[in-house]
């Protein structure tokens, strides 16, 4: 992208502004909400990212979203999905004016009062990602008797008489929003699925890694 189109704040009525994924799926669901605060700029934003199942979550939501750079305006600005805060100058209260991503309702219903879901570890291939999984056996302990437990993991197998897994039932990331969606309660570490579970409006709680941020 031009380096002298580069977007650094300021409202630009009319204009598009193309804000470019950086990344995981998770800082993209992060940081995707922004979208709306340059609606009240009056710019026309697209968001930009190549996982072209997060741009059809996007797109379902209200949230213009992009996978190729072909057929936008001439007259265009861009900057950085991450920096977007910093350039629109927001204040912690800016941050949230409730859910932003809605889920489909389509998949099958699931079983149980007190619906708690867990994902006790993110991608196996994060060369981080053992600082932020959490002893699966303790995070089932510590969910009480009466709740009926979900996992939403689906990187290795899950086996244990209080859990049900999700696995098999999620293929993408609709699948995913469904079954979040009828939940009562979210319990994860630093994941996408916290992320999602709270840009849905869901109870969550998010249990930080050892080297928190």
């Amino acid at each position: 992208m031009p380096k002298e189109k580069f977007w650094k704040g300021g409202a630009q009525p009319g204009k598009t502004i193309i804000i470019c994924s950086e990344g995981g799926i998770g800082d993209e669901i992060i940081s995707v909400r922004f979208i709306n605060h340059f609606r009240k700029l009056g710019m026309n934003p697209l968001w930009y990212t190549t996982r072209k199942d997060l741009a059809d979550v996007f797109n379902w939501c209200d949230l213009p979203t992009i996978t190729d750079l072909k057929n936008i305006p001439k007259d265009y600005v861009w900057t950085y999905g991450m920096q977007t805060p910093v350039f629109l100058n927001v204040e912690e209260d800016d941050l949230w004016h409730g859910p932003y991503l809605q889920a489909k309702n389509i998949r099958e219903q699931l079983p149980g009062k007190k619906r708690v879901g867990i994902k006790h570890m993110g991608n196996p291939k994060y060369d981080q990602d053992l600082h932020r999984t959490i002893p699966f056996e303790q995070l089932v302990d510590s969910i009480p008797e009466d709740c009926t437990i979900y996992s939403f993991n689906v990187d290795e197998d899950i086996s244990h008489p209080r859990v049900i897994p999700l696995k098999e039932k999620i293929k993408t990331w609709d699948d995913t929003l469904d079954f979040i969606d009828q939940m009562d309660y979210m319990v994860s570490s630093c994941t996408s699925i916290a992320h999602a579970s709270a840009a849905l409006g869901k109870k969550t709680c998010v249990i930080v890694p050892i080297l928190n941020y």
